[in-house]
Formats: structure tokens, sequence, C-alpha cells
């Protein structure tokens, strides 16, 4: 089972809802959030749509009438000036029947855009609201990527499903029933037969269609798959490089690619024969249509106008019902995307986040009492969490939690905020039931600061005013200095209006963890949640906001997770737990005395004489650091697209055409029978036009006997054509398809590959965010492709059907060619707007991207929107972004609606002019009959087909655009990865800097180390500690060379690292880092993930060695147990354990640990750094810590500040120094 299956199964295992993937709502309730105003709309428009429909076929009641007129004027049974007069009459008629057609379609088709448009915001905004009132268990079985997509997705077909498709199709049914009226009514005899052949065709199409419909679902799953695979991997891209993963996880996407190529290639191959059939059957149609019509002329129960009128509408109602296929299946697929958009919408959560029903206590005091509480996680019923407890307390008291990772702590914060229910017993507030209170309310009483905490794409101000509605300047700045963060936001380059970025990625963790605490401080709480809130700070602002914590303790309850003992000691009552019970609580001093499970904890952080950590540098890499003081004023619209011409140059193009080309040659021959069979069907239509122009004039002949004769003959040439038109078809559809599916797993492939092979700088970069890329993957292929496909095929068929139409009617009548080639570009951009209506438009997706980003961020962090009761906020956010895209598309409705009425119109107008001047050639002498007809065909079939191509026009400059922004990533050559070098010969682990300076690519101003020396022998263990920002983990990150220095040397094994092979610079090293990155897979993979091919036995060892193989051996698959996305099916502490498996298993030469055991409680920490003081045997390792006991026996630590080492020694001799390791030592003492 794959890790994708694997995933997948336990999201349908945590939640019924959704196991069945191919159900869908039935049609009508696609409109169940319509309005009065869009219901309104929808009726007229259907009013108006079928309207327009139903006059389309009496073009023909009247053109039989017309055609009549042409005979017996060629046969001289009417004089000439009764002939042109009865003419112009029928041609009058014809130019009113336009205008009406015109006007019902124009406002038929606009009322039914412009409803959509409401739905589909409405919907929007209620399946968003939706997901925010979600209970937190139904959160845990989804994936907020895959919620998030659905906006863009499913949202889109939706929509296509409720809007100008619903129109058309009315009008096409409409077309059809009344085509067959007025066929039954001028021939019922001719009407019956051509309708017995109809269920065969529709039979099979409905065969054909149901086969289709499975591959499609099939490849879309796959494509699902390698999406979700090409986010996880973008988004944790450090680590994928760091453990030199790029290979494996390119191969990874590749099979997924692989099973949804061969799922197209059916679909395909099936489609092309559906419309192999169609076209088929339409000329069998024709055929059996002129002959069984010849019989009933030569009979005389016909005349030749009633033959015509009945083919001809009989024609235009197939063609109807045949126009009617890609309708329906857009409304299949939004009926399928709708059911599980309309049930999340209408599901009743266990626990509606965002209710304000219930009670509100006045005069609240803070009393909190945990009675008989018993709880297990929704996504794993079978494990208790926590075993019946018993808890009280008191309003203002300070509460800590402490004990091993996974006990249940954590557990308790996420209840107290009402995040879960119990299974048993009860949680009061104030002795009133969480269940009875308001939950807006009560996040609004809460403040929260959690070990990971979540920041907004937004500015540093927006952020800490999200803890309190209407928060002014002062009080920011306030709240800023309370969590010592003011120093360093002023130093960026906008201050309090720096933009921290997606996720917070501009700031380092211990600053987002600033800005966290500054956001729950401004709030002023009743109830204070902190869950290891300091876990990220330095040892000087440890100090400084743990005093400013302690204060805004004073008065209100407040609930402590802390592994750090110093932060807890002074609680008025400390809970120790174990396994989900509470095995102790007192205070400090009472538990102290009891010598139990806190004296344990308390004595294995013991450190000389005192217990003392030292401070943590910031948990993310420095880069982001500095990354905030970017200028962050570029646009949405710039960052997305900032190598994107708004028109290709002739040189793109070329390049593009040429970089298209060489990828397509191993498809030569798809390519060929495509462009043979596409000029096949380009040469099929001028012969149509020719023969049935010389038919029509034989329908008109007086000698009955000769029209049999003569009709018989040609209906056989048309089956011909059939067979003919068939085989075209098929291989124009199915081998254009399958060469353009190939390319786009090929060029998705490229690209993604591209993107593993990039310097992690490349990655630093705005336009290179993880989402924007995700999104290139997917969306520029498929442009390719529809650029390749359609467009090559289109085009083909048009060149030669508009020469070789050309040439016949100039041939047969260039006087009347001439003129109706002036309507040409009239008749080609109707017809265009109408094949683009069908089509839809990529266009829409494009404009709802700021909405959809807004969701994605508010979906992905939807624990912290909630814990801050924003759900309303970012609710009225993505309302007011919805507004602009709302109104472009309104707007646009107005212009593509009258383009597609347009089309539908012009054929009368068309037909009136060249009857009209027909009527005078042919009066005059200047053409016969025949070959009048044999124009106005041959030009019809000419702008049929210029009108289908130029509509996939606006693909071909996409295509190109696309093209050139793929091929711009694939020929981006990195400076760091994939450099090739020398092998370093039995490598040891010896590390030098020397005099090393160092700027971050994307901030060259300033320096981040200056001069910095280090000399690190091969098995010594190096300490590196300092204040946040002073360059530790830039050190690190030089080290696994994910950046190059600016000067001075850096060696392994006495090799400059610039000159060793990538590659073979990383084998030797593993990294933890304190937030731990985990894929959604396995755990077993996620240990594994290390070293390739590592062996069941071998992963076993190495959870041993990580403490954690207890803990897997007790869940219910075992190794075999799904990690979750990010890891969240584990504990932070569950998380670092694995991360630190994965670092094991690998046996580096050179072990780098930064922050390596900070999510571990303390007992977890000592069995885990003894395992890591045990793999640090015989290799070198870099230890940046924060707890003293981590490195005490380092054989060296560097003490840095402002980029500089400004200390040099062991533990004891730094002590003795009694400089700034002297002083950090001090502030951590938990005992003077």
């Amino acid at each position: 089972m794959s890790d994708i299956e694997r995933g997948q199964q336990a999201s349908k295992e945590l939640n019924k809802d959704t196991e069945k993937k191919t159900e869908k709502i039935g049609f009508i309730t696609l409109f169940r959030y319509a309005d009065g105003i869009d219901k309104c709309l929808i009726f007229f428009g259907s009013l108006l749509s079928m309207g327009c429909g139903a006059l389309n076929p009496f073009l023909f009641f009247y053109l039989s009438s017309v055609l009549e007129e042409f005979g017996k004027f060629s046969f001289r049974l009417i004089s000439k000036s009764e002939f042109q007069t009865k003419i112009s009459n029928y041609c009058l008629i014809f130019t009113l029947f336009g205008i009406s057609v015109l006007f019902a379609g124009y406002f038929g088709i606009l009322m039914f855009k412009v409803s959509g448009e409401r739905q589909n915001k409405r919907i929007r905004e209620l399946y968003l609201k939706a997901l925010l009132r979600q209970d937190m268990g139904w959160h845990d079985s989804q994936q907020s990527g895959n919620l998030s997509s659905r906006l863009g997705g499913d949202l889109y077909l939706i929509q296509e499903g409720m809007s100008e498709k619903v129109a058309l199709t009315l009008l096409y049914l409409a077309q059809f029933i009344s085509g067959f009226v007025v066929a039954y009514i001028k021939g019922w005899q001719m009407a019956l037969v051509l309708t017995a052949a109809i269920p065969v065709l529709v039979g099979f199409l409905g065969v054909t269609a149901k086969v289709i419909s499975s591959f499609t679902e099939e490849s879309q799953k796959s494509y699902g798959a390698a999406g979700a695979l090409a986010s996880e991997v973008l988004s944790s891209i450090r680590t994928v490089i760091a453990f030199q993963a790029q290979e494996k996880e390119a191969n990874r996407y590749d099979e997924i690619l692989k099973n949804s190529l061969k799922a197209r290639v059916k679909r395909a191959l099936l489609s092309g024969t559906g419309f192999a059939m169609v076209g088929f059957f339409i000329y069998a149609f024709i055929a059996l249509g002129l002959w069984y019509g010849s019989t009933l002329i030569s009979d005389g129960i016909y005349s030749g106008g009633n033959v015509v009128t009945v083919f001809f509408a009989f024609l235009i109602g197939a063609f109807s019902l045949g126009n009617l296929g890609p309708y329906i299946s857009a409304f299949g697929n939004a009926q399928g995307a709708a059911f599980f958009v309309f049930n999340t919408i209408e599901r009743n959560p266990l626990i509606d986040l965002m209710s304000n029903s219930g009670k509100r206590i006045e005069n609240l005091q803070g009393n909190i009492e945990f009675k008989n509480v018993k709880f297990s996680y929704p996504s794993r019923p079978d494990i208790e969490v926590l075993h019946g407890i018993n808890l009280q307390i008191p309003a203002g008291k300070i509460v800590a939690f402490c004990g091993t990772s996974g006990s249940g702590k954590s557990t308790i914060i996420q209840l107290a905020q009402r995040f879960y229910d119990p299974i048993e017993g009860q949680i009061l507030v104030d002795g009133t039931d969480l269940k009875d209170l308001d939950l807006s309310w009560l996040h609004e009483t809460i403040g929260i600061v959690s070990q990971e905490p979540s920041l907004f794409k937004t500015s540093i101000k927006q952020n800490i005013a999200f803890g309190k509605e209407n928060a002014t300047v002062e009080e920011i700045n306030s709240a800023c200095v309370a969590a010592n963060a003011l120093e360093f936001i002023e130093k960026l380059p906008k201050s309090i209006d720096s933009e921290v970025g997606e996720r917070g990625m501009l700031l380092s963790g211990g600053q987002k963890q600033r800005i966290a605490i500054a956001r729950a401080l401004i709030k002023n709480p009743k109830i204070l949640l902190l869950d290891e809130a300091t876990s990220a700070l330095d040892s000087n602002s440890e100090k400084i906001v743990q005093d400013a914590l302690d204060n805004a303790s004073k008065g209100r309850t407040t609930l402590i997770i802390a592994h750090r003992l110093s932060t807890i000691k002074n609680a008025d009552m400390i809970v120790v737990m174990e396994h989900g019970n509470i095995m102790e609580k007192g205070t400090h001093e009472e538990l102290l005395g009891l010598k139990g499970r806190y004296f344990d904890l308390v004595s294995a952080q013991s450190l000389v004489s005192n217990m003392e950590r030292l401070e943590k540098d910031e948990t993310r890499e420095v880069s982001k650091e500095q990354e905030i003081v970017q200028d962050t004023s570029k646009s949405v619209a710039e960052s997305r697209n900032p190598n994107i011409p708004s028109e290709p140059s002739k040189s793109q193009q070329i390049n593009a055409l040429l970089q298209i080309s060489k990828l397509s040659v191993p498809n030569w021959a798809y390519l060929l029978a495509g462009f043979l069979a596409s000029s096949g069907l380009g040469v099929l239509f001028p012969l149509f036009s020719l023969y049935f122009g010389k038919v029509l004039a034989i329908l008109f002949d007086t000698n009955r006997s000769r029209v049999v004769d003569e009709i018989s003959f040609w209906a056989l040439v048309f089956v011909f054509l059939g067979i003919a038109s068939g085989v075209c078809n098929f291989l124009q559809y199915s081998m254009f398809e399958i060469s353009g599916y190939s390319l786009t797993s090929k060029l998705r492939s490229m690209s993604f590959r591209a993107m593993m092979k990039q310097d992690v700088q490349w990655f630093d970069q705005d336009e290179h965010a993880s989402s924007i890329l995700t999104s290139k993957l997917s969306s520029e292929a498929e442009i390719v492709q529809s650029m390749v496909g359609s467009v090559l095929g289109q085009a083909s068929q048009a060149l030669v059907n508009t020469i070789l139409g050309a040439v016949i009617a100039l041939v047969n009548g260039w006087k009347l060619a001439l003129v109706l080639f002036c309507t040409l570009p009239l008749y080609v951009v109707g017809i265009a707007a109408e094949v683009k209506a069908n089509i839809g438009s990529s266009n829409n997706k494009e404009i709802y991207q700021e909405s959809s980003d807004i969701a994605g961020e508010v979906i992905s962090n939807v624990r912290t929107v909630t814990a801050l009761n924003k759900s309303r906020y970012f609710l009225k956010k993505y309302h007011e972004a919805l507004k602009r895209p709302f109104m472009l598309n309104i707007k646009s409705s107005y212009i593509s609606s009258f383009g597609v009425a347009f089309s539908q119109a012009m054929q009368f107008f068309v037909y009136a002019i060249s009857y009209y001047y027909g009527a005078i050639v042919v009066a005059d002498g200047e053409i016969t009959f025949e070959n009048m007809n044999i124009v106005i065909q041959s030009v019809f079939f000419m702008t049929l087909a210029l009108g289908q191509a130029s509509a996939f026009l606006p693909n071909f400059r996409k295509g190109i655009d696309s093209t050139n922004n793929i091929f711009e990533i694939v020929n981006s050559i990195p400076k760091i990865e994939g450099s090739k070098g020398s092998k370093l010969d039995k490598p040891e682990g010896n590390i030098n800097l020397q005099k090393v300076t160092f700027r971050y690519p994307n901030r060259p101003e300033q320096t981040v180390l200056k001069s910095v020396s280090l000399d690190v022998k091969q098995g010594q263990t190096i300490g590196l500690v300092g204040s946040s920002g002073s360059g530790k983990s830039t050190i690190l990150q030089l080290v696994l060379r994910f950046y190059d220095i600016n000067k001075g040397e850096l060696k392994i094994d006495a090799k400059k690292v610039n000159e060793v092979d990538i590659r073979e610079l990383r084998s030797i090293m593993s990294i933890v880092s304190q937030e731990p990155v985990l894929f959604a897979r396995s755990i077993k993979d996620n240990i594994g993930y290390a070293k390739e091919n590592a062996t069941m036995e071998e992963i076993v060892e190495a959870a041993k060695n990580a403490n954690i193989h207890e803990f897997i051996e007790s869940l219910p698959q075992k190794y075999d147990s799904y990690a979750g996305e990010k890891g969240t099916q584990l504990s932070g502490g569950q998380k670092q354990r694995i991360a630190i498996a994965r670092a094991i298993l690998k046996n580096p030469k050179i072990l780098l640990l930064d922050e390596a055991t900070s999510a571990l409680d303390t007992e977890s920490e000592k069995v885990v750094q003894a395992a890591l003081d045990k793999a640090s045997k015989g290799r070198t390792t870099l230890v940046i810590a924060h707890r003293l006991s981590t490195i005490k026996n380092s054989d060296c630590i560097f003490v840095t500040k402002d980029g500089q080492v400004v200390e040099v020694g062991n533990h004891d001799e730094l002590l003795n120094l009694k400089g700034l390791y002297y002083d950090l030592v001090q502030k951590q003492t938990i005992n003077q």
C-alpha cells in the first residue's frame, strides 16, 4: 500500500461521510442556495433560452420554401420579378428571426451567468464558513490542502454546472424538440425513420460515457495525489534536501504520474471511439434521410422542400442532442463536486466552533473543574488519552502541567478550549458545563500561546491586533514590549508594519513566538493557556517574557505546560501527568518533598548544583529572519508572475515551440497520425459541401425517377464519407490526446525534478513559494497540453478546410463567394464565442487566487483562527476578496453572453445575405442553382471550422507563456545542488571555518557572520550558544552547504566544501531541527526517510535508540501507523523522537542537532540525550541547545554574539571566565 493510499485509508476510517467517492447530488439540488433574485433570473433565463433554441429550426422551415422558389425559377416556372420579390420577403423573415434569436439568446445566457456568479460567490462563503464551524475531530480526518483546493477546483466545477451551460442546455434542448416538431409537421414518415436510428447512437454514447467517466475519475485521483505529494515535498524542501531525498521524491512523483497516464490513455482511446461513432452516424443519418426522402419524392408524397425541411430540422435537432454531451458531463462533474461541498455546508458539527448560542457568564471568575474526564481523539477512538481526570483549578490560580510526552497535557489545553468534548465526564467553568457556554464568547475570554505558533500572511501589527478587537497602536506597542519583541521589530525596514510572510516564514521561530505572546497579552484574557509559551526564546528574552507572563497571570486563571521547570516552579499548583492520569499535584516545594515523579523530573534536569537551562536559538533558520527586511510591497500578481510577459515575443514563441517539438519527438507517430487525421477532416467538410450542394439541386429536379437514382448514389458516397469521418475523428482525438497526456506527464516530471535540483536560496524567493510552485505544476502543463492537442488539431483541420473550401466556392461562383467572404469575420467571431463558452475559461480560476489564498491560510490554521475567535473576521475578509472577481465576471458576462447569442443569430443573417444576393446572380444567369448551393455550403463549413479554431487561439498564447514558464524552471542552473566535485576518501568528520563571512543572498547588505573561525576535530562534540540571531543556525546551514560563504574558507576533512560532490558531502551528515518535518506517510517510512532501502530491523533499532519504539508498538498499526499531514496524528515530543530516530538511522559522520530535544519532557530527554551521546561517539557533533545538560559535556562550546564568536572553551572554562556564557547559566538557574 502506498503512502498516499494509506493516508486516504486513514481519512476514510476517520470520517464515514467521505467513504463514497462517486456519489452525486441531484441536479436540481445544485441550485439549493439560489435566493429569490436568482430564482427569477433562472426562470426568465430559462424561458428566453428555450425561446432562442425553439426559433432556430424555423430557419429551415422557411429555407425549404426559399429553395423551392429557386427550383421553380431554375425550371422557369415563375418570373424573375416574382422570384426576387419572394426571396426578398423570405430574407426579411430570416433577419427578423435573427434579431429575435439575438435578443432571447443574449438575455437568457446573461441571466444564467449572473445567477451562476451570485450562487457561486454565496457557496464559496458558505463553504468556508462551514469549514470554520466544523469540530476539530472532523478536521483531523481531513487534509487541509484538499479542503482548500476544493475552493479552486470543485467550486469552479459547480459554477460550470449552474451557469451558462444550463442556458445552453435549455437552448439546445428546445432546439432539439423544436427541430423534431418541425420535422414531424412537415413530413412525419421521413422523421419517423430518422428517429428510429437515434437510440442506437444514444445507447452507444451512454455506455462509452460511463466507461470514460471511470477512467477520468481514476486519472483525477492520481493527479490529486501528485499535487498532494508536490505540496508536501515543496513545503518541506529543506528536510528533503538535507536528507538528499530529491531523487526519491521525484521518482515517487513520476510513479503517480504513470498511473494517471495509463488511465488517461484509455480515456483518450474510448473518447476517440465515441467521436468516431458520432462522426460516422452523422453521415449515415444524412445518407439515410436523403435516400428515404428521395423515395418519398419519387412516390409523389413529398416535395423537395418537404425533404429539405425535415432533413435540416431533424439534423439540427440531432446536432442539438449531440451538443448536450459536454454539458451533461459538466453537470455530472458539478453534481459530484457539490456532493462533498454541499454536505460539508449542511453538516451539523458535533461542536459548532462558531456558535454564539449558549450562556455567557457575567463577572467570569475563571474557576475550571475537570470531573471524571475521559477522552479519546476521534481519529483514534480505541486509544484513551485521559483516564477519568479529576481536577479543580481555582480562579486566578496558576496551574502547571508537566510529565512525559503523550501524557495528555496538551489534550487538557485543547479540551479547555472545547476543541473536543470528553467521551465521559464534564469540564466546568464557574460551575457551568463548557457544552452550555457560548463558544465565541469562550474563545474571546481565553488567551493561548502554543509551542508552534501560527501567524498569518499580514503585518506584525495586524497579527498582534488579532488578539484584541480595535486594538490601538499604543496597546500593540505595549504588548510588544511585554513580549520582548519591540527591539527586533524596530530593526525591520517597516517596523511594526513589516509583513511576516506565509505561515510567518519571514520570521525566526523565536520571533514568531514573541509575536504570539504579544497577541495573547494584548487580549488581557480571564483564562490564559500557555503551551510551551517560551520554548523558542533565548535566555535573555525568556527571563523578560517570563516575568511579563508571570505578571499577566496575576488575577487570572492560567494553565501552563512546560518542560522547563523554571517556568512553573512558582505555580500555585503543579500537576504531574503520566499516561493520561494525574500522578501528583501540589506546589513545587510540596512535590519535591514527596520525592516522587516530580522529584525525578527535577533531578533529571539537575546540572552541577543548580538546575540550569541554556538559551534556545530561535527555531527557524536565521535566513528567515533576514527575509523580513526585504521589500514586501510587491503585489500578489507580481510575485506570482514575475517573469511572465503579457505578450510573448516572436522569439519566445519560436523558442517555446522548438522546446515542445523536441519533447514531442518520441510521440512523432501519434502526432503524425493526428495531423493526417485533422487534414482528412479538413478535406471532408469541403467535399461534403460540394456534394451536398449538388444534392440540394437534385431534390428539386422535376424528373422524379432521376431524383431517386441520383440521391441513391450520393447516399452511398455519404456513407463512405462517414467511414472516413469516423476513422479521422478517432485518430485526431485519440492521437493528439495521447500525445498531449504524455507531454503533460513529461512536463510535470521535468518541472518537479527541476524544482528538486534547485538551491535552498531559490526557494527563499517569494515567487517560488510552495503553494505557487504546486499550482504551476498542475496548471502550466495542462495549458501546454491543450495547445498541443486541441489547438494543433483544430488549426490543421481549419487550414485545409479553408483553403479547399475557398477554392471550391470561388470556382463555383466567385462573385457570391466574395460577398460571403465578407461575412466571415462576424460569423467566425460568433462561433468562436460560442465554442469558447462551451469549453469554459481558465481565467476564472486565476482571478480567484487571492481569495483562495486567504481561504487556504485560514483552513490550514483553523485551530489558531478558532482560538482567536477570528472566524468572522476572516469570513469578512474572504467576502471582500470575492468582490473583485465577482464584479469582473459579471462585467465579462455582458460581453461573452453577446458572443454566444450572436453566433446563434448570425446563421439567420448570413442565410439572408446569401440567398438575397444568390437570387440576384441566379436571376441574372451568372450562376446556376446547384453552384449557388455549393458556394453557400462551402462558405458555411469554412466559417464553422474557422470559428472553432479561433476559439482555441487564446490557448495557444497561454500555451506559449506556460511553456516559457516551465522551461525557465527546467533551464535554471543551480549553483550548489547537483554540483560535482571530488569524493571524500574515508570521511572522518573534521570541520574547519576560517574567517567566514556570510550574507544571505536575499539580504546582501546585512552581514550575518563576521569573520567566524571554528576548528572541529573528528569525533568532537561542539556546543553553539548565543542570543537570537547571532548566527548559530546559519553555521549549521553552511556546513550542510545550503548556501555558499562570501569570504573565508569552510572545509570538511581539509577539503573546501564547494570542491566536494554535494551528495557525497551531505551523505555523511544528519540534522535534527527543533520543528521536525514529518510527511503524510507511515511512521516506518518517516524514520526510513534518511536511508535508502533501510531494513525493518534498522528502523526498529533507531526507534529504540530515540525512545519512541514503545509508543509506536502501542499504536493499532504499529510502524505502519499513519503519521498524518505534517505529523498531526502525533504530539510534539513524539514527532521529535521520530525525527531523532531518522537522524540516527543514517549513522552519519557529522551530526547536527538544532534543539534536537527541545520538544521532549525531562524523562524522555534524559533517555534520548543518552542515545544522542551514544550516537555522538565516533562522529563529529554540532549542537545548538537551550538546555545546558545537552552541551555541558561538549568538548568545546562556542558562544556567539552579533555574528561573531566571543567566547570559546569547555563548560568549566567558560564558567570561570564569568562572561556571556556565565550570565546565560545564571539566568537559567531554578534554585538559587
